[in-house]
């Protein structure tokens, strides 16, 4: 698939995704109140965001048309 998430794009949401993954966590062992649902969509969520930003591509991105890859980027990865 092709690169449509850019480096600072891909960035954050890797760490987001890492954020909710460990929120998650807590929320299953308890260090934190969440509720098993909610720990649930934290780890999807999460799951998605750190995903997307490490393969650098987004199906959602593809279906709007976005990109958030800069011409410096492009030019680099050629």
């Amino acid at each position: 698939m092709k690169k449509n998430v850019g480096e600072l794009d891909s960035r954050i949401r890797t760490r987001v995704g890492m954020i909710l993954i460990l929120l998650a966590i807590f929320g299953f062992t308890g260090l934190i109140t969440i509720g098993t649902t909610a720990s649930v969509i934290l780890i999807i969520i999460g799951g998605i965001s750190f995903g997307t930003g490490q393969s650098r591509s987004c199906a959602a991105y593809s279906i709007l048309g976005m990109d958030t890859v800069s011409e410096k980027e492009k030019r680099e990865e050629r």
